[in-house]
């Protein structure tokens, strides 16, 4: 699931031995059930849905650059990818790619504790 960038939103028990997940998958929820199936995980989808942010909270630039730095694995430890060669794939200065990423996540924070 993780090579397809899905991650567990929720999870919790139905009834034993059934648990029912909640998942979002960016990029391919055919090639995610697929991994599952193969890892001989019995999935029943019950609802599928695209998600749907409560309101624009970054332009797509913002999300482009919390994107990238987050697959090219910025957000590891330890990083496998620096500032400098993110902002030089963002065609930005170091400068301003720290910049756009403390904005991000500023605004991310306000909606989270908002909420």
């Amino acid at each position: 699931m993780v090579r397809h960038g899905a991650f567990l939103s929720v999870g919790g028990g139905v009834a034993p031995p059934r648990i029912l997940y909640s998942l979002i998958v960016p990029d391919s929820f055919k090639a995610t059930l697929e991994d599952l199936n193969e890892a001989e995980f019995k999935v029943a989808v019950r609802r599928l849905s695209k998600f749907r942010c409560r309101k624009e909270l970054l332009t797509k630039a913002q999300e482009r650059a919390l994107w990238l730095p987050l697959k090219a694995g910025f957000f590891e430890y330890p990083r496998r990818v620096g500032t400098q060669e993110l902002a030089f794939q963002l065609g930005v200065s170091k400068a301003a790619f720290s910049d756009v990423r403390r904005r991000c996540l500023k605004a991310l924070l306000e909606d989270y504790f908002e909420h």
